[in-house]
């Protein structure tokens, strides 16, 4: 009798954390659905409309772009251009928005040096209490940088755009796709931040 109460037991809790471990999957695919869908192609375009409709005032940023050809020990590697960009109190949307007008590339005559491809996504941004922004890319914003020079490129122009206009952020941190990864495309490795 003892030993059938036991197994009955066994086989209730057996079925609770079945049925607690069910629930929790079914939870987490549909928080990572909802992050896709909030995280859509034009959330960053989203945040400038809604800093304009606002009434917001622009200021201008200097952002940091590759000059093709160049090498990483050139002094020439990166190039400035000044842009325009809605100035908010959230250091998150000023981020979202340097990083939307670095996809867009250096918009002049200087060509081959366009980095990221049409398809560059943010996918989420967050700052952190020392300091450190989390940029968190699509695998499609990092799948085209071939080669170590044009890794390295990315990786410096985010951080250099993002530290030099924003006092509150220190430091890039990258993801892609929501995961760390020992390297953003083979070749430099990730596992720190960078400043």
């Amino acid at each position: 009798m003892r030993d059938r109460r036991a197994l009955w037991i066994a086989i209730a809790l057996m079925t609770a954390v079945l049925v607690t471990g069910y629930y929790l999957l079914l939870s987490e695919r549909d928080r990572q659905l909802a992050l896709q869908q909030t995280d859509s192609p034009r959330t960053m375009d989203v945040d400038s409309t809604v800093l304009e409709s606002r009434g917001s005032e622009e200021i201008q940023v200097r952002l940091y772009f590759y000059n093709g050809g160049s090498q990483a020990s050139d002094s020439q590697f990166l190039f400035a251009r000044e842009r325009t960009i809605y100035q908010s109190d959230d250091p998150i949307l000023m981020a979202r928005q340097i990083i939307s007008e670095l996809f867009k590339g250096p918009g002049d005559d200087a060509d081959g040096n366009l980095l990221f491809p049409e398809q560059a996504r943010l996918r989420q941004l967050y700052l952190l209490e020392d300091g450190t922004v989390v940029v968190d890319l699509t695998y499609e914003t990092v799948q085209e940088l071939q080669g170590i020079v044009a890794e390295l490129a990315a990786i410096r122009s985010i951080t250099r755009s993002l530290t030099d206009n924003l006092d509150s952020i220190r430091r890039v941190r990258f993801l892609v796709e929501g995961q760390s990864r020992p390297t953003l495309a083979g070749h430099i490795s990730i596992r720190y931040p960078f400043m």
